[in-house]
C-alpha cells in the first residue's frame, strides 16, 4: 500500500496512519457496500471527523478506494484483499504505539497525585469477591463520559528507556505488571525480587496486598491504582488475542479513568473495568464487523460503542449475557465448520 510516513507529531495523527487505518476497516466490511460514515469511523479510529475526509481523499488519490456520491454514499475498494482481523488488530495496535511514542521514550509510572486530585469515595464492600472467573459482573447503569472528558490534575513523569527495556516490558503481560507496580528498575528483574527489593509505584494496583489479585480494589485506592488495574488487564487481554503489547500513555489513560471515576463511585468504576476486560470479546461480537478491529486501549473504556454494549449488558443481567456468550460461541464454531466445508470442498 503506497502510503507517506505513517509517523506522528504528538498528539497528531498523520493523514496517511488514518487513511490506512480507514482502509483496513473498509476491508474488514467487505469488498463495497454502503459506506459507515465519515463521523462513525472517526469514532472508532478515535480522531476527528475532517481527518476522516483528508483519509478519503488520500484514498481516493491513491486509487485503493472509490466513493460514490449522493446522500447515501457506497464505496468500493479496488485493491488486493483485506488482512485477518487478528492482523488488522495487531496493525491497530502498532500504530497508536507509534503515534503517540517516541522510540526511547516511555512514560513510567512515577506518578503524583496532587492535593486537589481525584478522590474517590469510601466504596462499599467488593460486590461478588467470591465468584468465581467465569461468571459475569455485571456494571451499575450509570454511565462513563466520552472520550474528550477533562484530564484530572495528576503530574506525570517520564524517564528514558532504552530499546532493549521498552522491549522486555512489552514481552509478556508479568512484564509490564512489574513495570506498573515498580517503574523502570525492574526492567529484567523477578516478582519476588521487585516485591522485596524495590518502593511500590502509584500504579502499584497490588500495593495493598489483596487477598484475591482477581478483585483487588482497596477502598484507599487513588485513579493511579485504576490505571493499573486496567492496563494490567488490558496487556493480559492483547496477550490471550495475540496482539502486540504498548507502553501505557499516563496522560490519556489518566483522563480515561479520572472521567470515570467522576461519573460513577469507585466500585462501580472497578466493575466496569473487569467486565470490559472479562467480556471485551462478547463486545466485539455484539458490535460486528468494526468490533473485530477493536482493542483495549488508553481510550476504549470511553469509547461510545463499547460504552453501549457494556451497558446493554448490565440491563439485561447475568443469565442473558451468558446466553449471549454460547450464541457467540455457536456462530464461531458455524463459521469454522463452513470454512473447512469450503476447504474440503476445494480440495
Amino acid at each position: 500500500m503506497a502510503f507517506s510516513n505513517l509517523g506522528a507529531t504528538a498528539g497528531k495523527k498523520h493523514p496517511g496512519a488514518i487513511a490506512l487505518a480507514t482502509y483496513l476497516l473498509l476491508s474488514d466490511i467487505g469488498p463495497e457496500g454502503a459506506y459507515p460514515g465519515s463521523e462513525e469511523i472517526a469514532d472508532i479510529l478515535c480522531v476527528r471527523k475532517n481527518s476522516v475526509w483528508k483519509a478519503e481523499q488520500v484514498l481516493v488519490a491513491s486509487g485503493l478506494v472509490k466513493f460514490s456520491t449522493g446522500t447515501r454514499r457506497r464505496y468500493e475498494i479496488t485493491a488486493p484483499p483485506a488482512p485477518t482481523p487478528k492482523q488488522l488488530a495487531g496493525i491497530r495496535a502498532l500504530l497508536d504505539a507509534q503515534d503517540r511514542e517516541r522510540p526511547i521514550v516511555a512514560p513510567t509510572p512515577e506518578v503524583e497525585q496532587v492535593a486537589d486530585a481525584v478522590q474517590p469515595p469510601e466504596p462499599a464492600a467488593p460486590a461478588l469477591a467470591s465468584e468465581p472467573l467465569p461468571e459475569v459482573v455485571t456494571v451499575p447503569q450509570a454511565a462513563p463520559p466520552a472520550a474528550k472528558e477533562e484530564t484530572p490534575d495528576v503530574k506525570i513523569r517520564t524517564t528514558k528507556l532504552t530499546p532493549e527495556a521498552i522491549a522486555w516490558f512489552t514481552e509478556k503481560p508479568e512484564n509490564m505488571d512489574l513495570y506498573l507496580r515498580f517503574g523502570s528498575g525492574a526492567c529484567g528483574r523477578t516478582r519476588a525480587d521487585c516485591e522485596t527489593n524495590l518502593r511500590s509505584q502509584p500504579t502499584d494496583w497490588l500495593a495493598f496486598k489483596p487477598p484475591d489479585e482477581m478483585y483487588p480494589q482497596h477502598r484507599d485506592w487513588k485513579i493511579t491504582h485504576h490505571m493499573g488495574y486496567y492496563w494490567h488487564g488490558a496487556c493480559l487481554w492483547r496477550a490471550r488475542n495475540g496482539i502486540n503489547l504498548t507502553m501505557p500513555q499516563m496522560g490519556r489513560l489518566a483522563g480515561t479513568v479520572g472521567g470515570l471515576l467522576k461519573a460513577m463511585t469507585p466500585d462501580q468504576t472497578h466493575l466496569y473495568m473487569f467486565n470490559a476486560i472479562h467480556c471485551f470479546e462478547l463486545v466485539q461480537f455484539r458490535i460486528g464487523k468494526l468490533g473485530e478491529t477493536m482493542i483495549l486501549d488508553e481510550a476504549t473504556l470511553a469509547h461510545s460503542l463499547v460504552r453501549t454494549e457494556l451497558q446493554h449488558m448490565n440491563s439485561h443481567g447475568n443469565i442473558w449475557v451468558q446466553a449471549e456468550f454460547d450464541r457467540m460461541n455457536d456462530a464461531k464454531q458455524k463459521n469454522l465448520e463452513h470454512k473447512g466445508k469450503l476447504t474440503h470442498g476445494q480440495g
